[in-house]
């Protein structure tokens, strides 16, 4: 049986940040992905020319572990601009090629042939763990960095001194539409948040400006669309989101919607009646359930990750 000195389960942020200090100092480990590709939550796919990443999320760059782990030129970071409080931050930003790159660049930067991806781990044992190939690894120390769910099946029966957690709070479900349009163009990139409307949501292309009255009038009652958090043109933000002369808008509805496809009609009315915004020609490209939330995600997780390799280091007197 092959055997290295700590295996990490779990590629996402922070099992990739555990992993980058583990390897600052040296110490040999494996890190065993279950997926084809790192990140966990952290995804950006690419549909028709646009970029879709599995949330409204962003990088706070004033984090000092963001800092710490993230190069932001390489990065191509795009600001929101102008600062906006709704946000929790004055210092928030996208990568240019979508959210991915953040888990992308630091995977780049481990040692070879220290991640495998496509590697299910079955079971915890002692001493070694078990992989649904029927290969199996042995390890001194163990971090669980998993959805905290298959840590505690990973972890349950079996007590072990040197199994480390690095598993975050599961956020509040949420789900996220994607919408493409014909070009806006508008002052605040984040038309609507945490049900209060932005000062400039009447900036809207030529068919935009012309909101019925039953629509501008609505606009006073935020309330009648709780569902509604966010709508963000992101392509604004960075013109990489989106292919020439359009606009992709992202909308963040609190909790999951089970048939999006039949309740497309209700978003729709929503962000009519709610936010003022007129949506009629704007094309649904693809819905994102996310049960388990990515709220502060980002800069939580990697502090987890970091933590959990200050542990294991703790436990082996390698601070």
């Amino acid at each position: 049986m092959q055997k290295t000195h700590v295996v990490i389960v779990g590629a996402g942020l922070a099992g990739l940040a555990c992993a980058t200090r583990l390897a600052q100092q040296g110490v040999e480990y494996q890190l065993l992905e279950a997926t084809d590709r790192v990140g966990g939550r952290l995804q950006t796919d690419s549909l028709d020319g646009f970029l879709l990443d599995h949330g409204f999320q962003y990088l706070r760059t004033d984090a000092p572990i963001a800092q710490r782990l993230l190069d932001d030129d390489a990065l191509r970071l795009r600001p929101f601009a102008p600062a906006d409080e709704r946000l929790g931050t004055q210092a928030a930003a996208v990568p240019a090629s979508g959210i991915e790159q953040i888990p992308q660049q630091l995977a780049r930067a481990l040692p070879a042939d220290s991640l495998r991806l496509q590697a299910t781990v079955e079971a915890v044992a002692e001493g070694h763990v078990q992989l649904t190939d029927g290969s199996a690894l042995g390890f001194n120390r163990l971090v669980l960095a998993t959805e905290a769910s298959a840590a505690d099946r990973l972890a349950s029966g079996f007590d072990g001194a040197n199994v480390f957690h690095a598993t975050r709070p599961v956020a509040a479900a949420s789900t996220v539409c994607y919408f493409a349009a014909d070009e806006l163009s508008v002052a605040n990139p984040l038309l609507f948040s945490s049900l209060v409307p932005a000062q400039n949501t009447s900036a809207q292309n030529t068919s935009a400006q012309n909101t019925s009255a039953q629509d501008t009038s609505a606009q006073a009652s935020p309330v009648d669309v709780p569902g509604i958090e966010r709508v963000l043109v992101i392509s604004q933000l960075a013109a990489e989101y989106a292919p020439p002369e359009k606009s992709l808008i992202s909308v963040q509805l609190a909790g999951t919607i089970d048939r999006p496809w039949q309740q497309e009609a209700a978003v729709r009315r929503q962000l009519r009646s709610g936010c003022g915004l007129q949506v009629d020609a704007w094309r649904l490209l693809r819905t994102y359930a996310l049960p388990e939330g990515v709220g502060g995600m980002v800069e939580g997780a990697l502090e987890t990750g970091w933590q959990a390799a200050g542990d294991v280091l703790g436990s082996l007197d390698l601070h």
